[in-house]
């Protein structure tokens, strides 16, 4: 059974047994890879003829593509890694890119988990950079 139709009988029930919570909104929130589930789930809940009142993804990972391209300027603009070090990031998110591209997908990770090590010694938080101190 899919996410979507399993959260869909979730909320049936829990509707069933608590019919009071009918009458509050429901809002669905995720995180990382929730970037893709939550979405769908919203969509699934609405086309089951639930009431979504609103959804919130945080740090979602929604375009591995469009957001790891964009650490390295990121960074770099903010100040916190030079040019050098600006290449050496901008450098593996290409490499990661170009294996997406090619659906070379292990690849892929094991570029982005070399990438992630490589700039977290610039960054300390690579997934933060407004965390980021001098």
């Amino acid at each position: 059974m899919e996410v979507g139709s399993q959260l869909v009988h979730f909320i049936n029930e829990l509707y069933e047994l608590y019919p009071s919570l009918t009458l509050q909104e429901l809002y669905i929130f995720g995180e990382s890879y929730g970037g893709h589930y939550i979405p769908a789930m919203a969509t699934r809940l609405t086309q089951a003829g639930i009431k979504v009142s609103g959804v919130g993804i945080g740090d979602g990972w929604i375009s591995p593509k469009a957001q790891v391209h964009s650490w390295s300027s990121y960074a770099y603009s903010a100040g916190v890694i030079d040019q050098k070090q600006y290449d050496t990031v901008f450098n593996l998110e290409t490499e990661f890119i170009n294996k997406i591209d090619a659906g070379q997908y292990d690849q892929a990770l094991d570029t982005f988990n070399n990438f992630r090590s490589i700039a977290s010694q610039y960054i300390p938080d690579i997934s933060n950079v407004r965390n980021f101190s001098s």
